[in-house]
């Protein structure tokens, strides 16, 4: 429980750094051409172990295979990590958690759907606003929310979010270009993420 806290206290303090440096405008995109597909593969077990641990299915829809898209790899996981870890947080168990993936030459869309275990209106206008809450006896969104609409920006992306009933969907579109950065915005990494 210690260590669980600890990861806790260090994400959300790596949050509220990564919020001050996109305030003072020095996070730089490091847009490298790697392999959606390798990156998540590495990532999602712990949030499928996390999911099953609450009694939540977890669906990935991702077609297995070796394209390399145009991707900041550190930013593309810590937003999918924030959207990941808000569904386990906000699904009831017995609820279904669905990320699909797909990518083009042009884009790569990313959807994170999940059931809300209490019945929220959520502001989807403001859900990506600090701390936002709708009504005083409901939890707030803390930053996760704002870091993640932030760091789609900086990526050149859009994010919205869409509510229905009990489910709540947030869609992601990112460019999947090299000709969508700047030059000073690539770099030359491996093109793998194994």
């Amino acid at each position: 429980m210690i260590d669980r806290n600890t990861d806790r206290l260090l994400s959300l303090v790596d949050q509220l750094l990564d919020l001050s440096r996109l305030d003072a405008g020095s996070l730089q995109l490091k847009i490298t051409e790697t392999s959606v597909y390798t990156l998540l593969k590495a990532n999602i077990p712990a949030y499928e172990y996390a999911a099953k641990q609450k009694g939540i299915e977890f669906n990935v829809n991702l077609a297995e295979n070796d394209k390399l898209g145009w991707i900041d790899p550190d930013i593309f996981q810590k937003v999918l990590s924030n959207l990941l870890s808000n569904a386990i947080k906000y699904t009831k168990s017995g609820g279904t958690i669905v990320l699909s993936i797909t990518e083009n030459p042009k884009n790569i869309q990313i959807k994170v759907q999940n059931q809300i275990a209490e019945p929220h209106h959520f502001n989807t206008e403001k859900i990506f606003d600090r701390f936002y809450r709708g009504t005083e006896t409901e939890p707030g969104t803390g930053i996760g929310l704002a870091l993640v609409k932030e760091l789609v920006e900086l990526h050149r992306g859009s994010i919205k979010a869409i509510q229905q009933s009990n489910e709540l969907s947030f869609d992601i579109l990112l460019p999947n270009r090299k000709e969508a950065y700047g030059k000073d915005e690539i770099v030359n990494e491996p093109k793998s993420s194994s």
